[in-house]
């Protein structure tokens, strides 16, 4: 959640400081881009960080992408769809479903929301370990 908000943020030119709530940022943030463009963040889990993508994207009026290795529980692609993320499970290994979702990224135009570095790719990571 902290790491979304804070690229919505920056995107927007503002302190998380000077925001309210999740609620206040997606407010500033629709009035600049408008509530009919969100934002779509791509993201690879085997875990809770899926989850956590879909939720925040749900609160703060984006969208979630989420990637799965092979082999991951139902109940995980349960909960990102409950919040309303899409989800797919791949049929590749962990370190080529995080590929995927670089790839994905880069074709469609959405944002990687990875709590994996990459080259050229530190920031938001950083944001996650926060």
């Amino acid at each position: 959640t902290f790491a979304m908000a804070k690229w919505l943020a920056k995107r927007i030119d503002v302190s998380l400081e000077d925001v309210s709530g999740l609620s206040d940022l997606r407010v500033r943030y629709e009035a600049r881009f408008g509530s009919n463009a969100p934002t779509t963040f791509v993201t690879c889990t085997d875990g809770n960080h899926g989850r956590a993508v879909a939720w925040a994207a749900k609160q703060l009026g984006q969208k979630a992408v989420v990637y799965m290795p092979k082999g991951s529980a139902q109940a995980r692609v349960d909960h990102v769809r409950s919040h309303g993320g899409e989800c797919t499970v791949t049929e590749l290994n962990y370190d080529r479903t995080v590929d995927l979702a670089f790839q994905s990224a880069k074709e469609h135009g959405w944002t990687v929301l990875q709590d994996t570095t990459a080259p050229g790719y530190t920031e938001i990571p950083t944001w996650i370990m926060q």
